[in-house]
This record gives C-alpha cells, sequence and structure tokens, in this order.
C-alpha cells in the first residue's frame, strides 16, 4: 500500500513547530513607511515602503499591489522586490511579512512578522477615510514589525 505525498508531507508539516528566537541570530529591524491603502468595490490598490536594518545591511523595498478590480486581501502572500526579497500579505486586521536572508555563509533563516491594522475612522489616530466610493487606509509614521517566528 502506498500512502501519496501529499498525506505524508501535510503530516510532517503540520508537526513541525518554528524554532524559538536564537538570541545568537542578529535580527534586523523591518519597518513600513508611507503605507496606503484603498479599497472600494471596484478598484483596490496598496503600497508602502520597507526598511529592513541589520548591523552592516541596509535593505529598502517600495512595494505595491497595483490597481486593479481584484481584491488586495487574499490568502497568498505577494512578492515584492526585483529579486522577491521580500513577501506580503494583508488583510482587513493584520499585515504579515516574511523574508529570507544570509546570517553567516552557507546559512540562510527566514523571519516573519505581523502587526495588527487597528483601523480607526475618528479622532486624532483616525486612519481611515472616507472616499468617494470607497476607504483609504494610510499609515504615516514608522510602522515597526518586530520578527516573531524564525525558521532555518
Amino acid at each position: 500500500m502506498h500512502i501519496p505525498l501529499f498525506f505524508v508531507l501535510g503530516f510532517f508539516l503540520s508537526t513541525c513547530t518554528p524554532a524559538p528566537l536564537n538570541p545568537s541570530i542578529p535580527l534586523p529591524r523591518w519597518t513600513i513607511t508611507a503605507f496606503s491603502a484603498y479599497i472600494s468595490p471596484t478598484l483596490s490598490y496598496a503600497s508602502f515602503k520597507y526598511t529592513s536594518t541589520n548591523v552592516g545591511d541596509t535593505l529598502v523595498l517600495h512595494c505595491a499591489i497595483e490597481p486593479s478590480t481584484a481584491p488586495i486581501y487574499l490568502p497568498t502572500k505577494t512578492s515584492c522586490g526585483e529579486k522577491k526579497e521580500l513577501w506580503f500579505r494583508l488583510s482587513e486586521n493584520e499585515v504579515v511579512l516574511q523574508r529570507t536572508w544570509m546570517v553567516k555563509p552557507g546559512q540562510w533563516v527566514t523571519g516573519i512578522a505581523s502587526q495588527g491594522t487597528y483601523w480607526v475612522e475618528e479622532g486624532r489616530n483616525g486612519n481611515v477615510t472616507n472616499v468617494e466610493g470607497g476607504e483609504m487606509h494610510t499609515r504615516t509614521a514608522e510602522w515597526e514589525f518586530p520578527i516573531q517566528t524564525i525558521i532555518g
């Protein structure tokens, strides 16, 4: 009797847990600035500037989901950067970032960070504006994304 490969892989992946953060791995500081997302029934888009700062290394990417009639809230991640250096996923309540980098020759790790969006329509901290036909979500201040999970 043969067991299909996807059952074996599914079992293996479901029993693996990401390693706790290793203090010997220097973690970069991830931030997003200039975040904006427009959402309407007929058009949606998003853009932001991503910065990863580590000892002796800085990566800056301008990420976007181009204007489309498709929603920006998808179950899959979108790549960013010419070499797909960053993957991100937007949802109504959360932004998730994922990036792989080399910690030393031959050793690569993948970090994952997420933050709640905490969209607020009113008050001095309001970051949602109702515009004709949709909503504009913005974050102008630096938005830090501490790495919560390391794989590798």
